[in-house]
């Protein structure tokens, strides 16, 4: 199977990464998902790319800036 979109990884005791799924190829006899991905960019926690994206900007405060995230 071939897929393509953005996709976000979490994984326990590191960073959310986000990406570009390039590929999907399973290895079923042997429990194997190997992921191809591209543009991989590390997520800051409490960074504007660590927020809900399903948030609408007219959910956001008029009191939060740009700079209140790190």
């Amino acid at each position: 199977m071939e897929a393509s979109g953005s996709y976000r990884r979490s994984l326990p005791g590191t960073a959310d990464q986000l990406g570009r799924l390039q590929s999907v190829h399973w290895q079923l006899a042997e429990g194997v998902m190997d992921l191809g991905a591209s543009g991989i960019t590390e997520v800051t926690p409490g960074s504007w790319l660590a927020r809900d994206p399903e948030q609408d900007w007219d959910e956001v405060t008029d009191t939060e800036t740009w700079g209140s995230l790190t």
